[in-house]
């Protein structure tokens, strides 16, 4: 299950902060940990942001998924938590992840899919462009647990929750909204955060001043939430119950 080559491992440890209300590791602090390990990996391989950057590409996150295992309360006070990429796909750089507690015992995992687009046409890079950067000895190591995504689609059977207006403080370094708070403005239609995973499909970027009508729906094992933007959705996410 952990990787055995190209991969990165840091101890993670848990403050106060890092909780919600109900003693939670707050699922917006899970995505944090999680961008920046994979941050600094990237750097570390030679295609981080800055590498990109100075050869004309952006990296793009397109989806994310993580599952827990077990509730990561605050007697929890840190974890190990891996991080390795596989080969990409014609279209798609996938990153795993596995976090794991002092008995080795899995507490989540996850993946990131990322595309890799050029700076100027906005377009998916050309693929001979981005193997001449994105190569490393990937590990074939893979998450045990199905990590597949569904496709949600906004329609008349979801109602409005509530709108927000993007502010200041929900941007990032490029002037987007960072993508570890649309895991907030969903967990926000609901009055708890306890679920067992999520999932988050990125759109349309939202940026300041932006206002994102945010609506739900509920299925057998989760709630379907879609948050719209001048009448396009900007971003699609699950919350699991099951």
């Amino acid at each position: 299950m952990l990787p055995t080559k190209t991969f990165l491992c840091r101890d993670v440890h848990l403050q106060e902060s890092d909780f919600d209300a109900n003693s939670q590791l707050r699922h917006s602090h899970t995505l944090q940990f999680m961008q920046n390990l994979a941050t600094d990996h990237a750097e570390i391989l030679g295609f981080g942001w800055h590498t990109m950057n100075d050869n004309g590409l952006l990296w793009v996150l397109g989806k994310i998924k993580v599952k827990y295992f077990k509730s990561i309360t605050k007697p929890i006070k840190y974890f190990k938590l891996y991080t390795w990429p596989i080969a990409p796909s014609k279209f798609f750089a996938d990153r795993l992840f596995v976090a794991v507690d002092e008995k080795g015992e899995q507490l989540f995992c996850g993946v990131q899919t990322w595309l890799i687009i050029d700076k100027e046409s906005r377009r998916i890079a050309s693929s001979k462009k981005v193997e001449s950067i994105y190569t490393a000895d990937f590990d074939t190591t893979m998450l045990d647990d199905d990590m597949t995504m569904d496709k949600i689609r906004l329609d008349d059977s979801f109602a409005i929750s509530y709108s927000r207006t993007m502010r200041f403080c929900d941007l990032d370094l490029n002037g987007h909204v960072n993508n570890t708070c649309y895991i907030d403005y969903a967990v926000d239609t609901q009055n708890t955060a306890n679920f067992v995973g999520f999932e988050i499909a990125y759109h349309k970027e939202l940026k300041l001043g932006n206002t994102v009508n945010i609506f739900t729906k509920n299925v057998e094992d989760g709630i379907l939430i879609a948050g719209e933007r001048d009448n396009e959705t900007a971003f699609t996410c699950k919350l699991l119950t099951q």
